[in-house]
């Protein structure tokens, strides 16, 4: 029995590689070009031919153009959205701690867990956070972050000293105050 497998697999395995069919030969010789060459075509230099080629300078880097007065969002509006309940999270946190608002970066980063996002957003201007900050009489219309640019209809994200996060138009953000007073 063993040996009717094994001659009925090899059967198939060798008739499974010989029906493939094979690339057809061609027995003559490539044809060769024969006659003069055309005369409209331009004869190369050597000598330019093996001069090495200048290559053209990088491109420099181009901001993307401002529309309408604001610019492109450098960050999609959820990330910011993100990086600014991080920051709610650790303003509380903060607070509770020290009962008041941070001075400077390097003191908040530890709360937020030196997020770098968050860190390149600060140094760059894309998020500003208003330092040294007091307590405001109203805290719904006062600012404690905000996206440093609004993006192209005009709007931002805003972290209010209440603890809201809102995106707002640039009329509402115009009448709103800083947490500094």
């Amino acid at each position: 029995m063993r040996i009717v497998l094994l001659a009925l697999s090899f059967a198939i395995a060798f008739t499974a590689a010989g029906c493939r069919p094979t690339a057809p030969k061609n027995p003559e010789a490539p044809p060769v070009a024969q006659g003069e060459p055309k005369q409209g075509e331009p004869k190369k230099d050597t000598a330019k031919a093996d001069a090495p080629q200048q290559e053209p300078p990088p491109e420099t880097f181009k901001k993307p153009q401002i529309r309408g007065g604001s610019v492109v969002r450098r960050v999609n509006e959820a990330d910011v959205m993100q990086m600014m309940n991080q920051l709610k999270v650790a303003v509380t946190s903060f607070q509770l701690e020290r009962n008041r608002y941070p001075n400077t970066r390097d003191e908040f980063e530890g709360y937020y867990e030196k997020n770098a996002k968050i860190n390149e957003s600060l140094k760059d201007g894309d998020l500003v956070f208003v330092w040294k900050a007091r307590k405001a009489e109203d805290p719904s219309k006062a600012l404690l972050a905000y996206e440093g640019q609004p993006d192209t209809l005009g709007r931002r994200v805003i972290l209010l000293a209440n603890g809201d996060i809102k995106t707002v138009e640039s009329d509402e953000f115009k009448g709103l105050e800083k947490a500094t007073k």
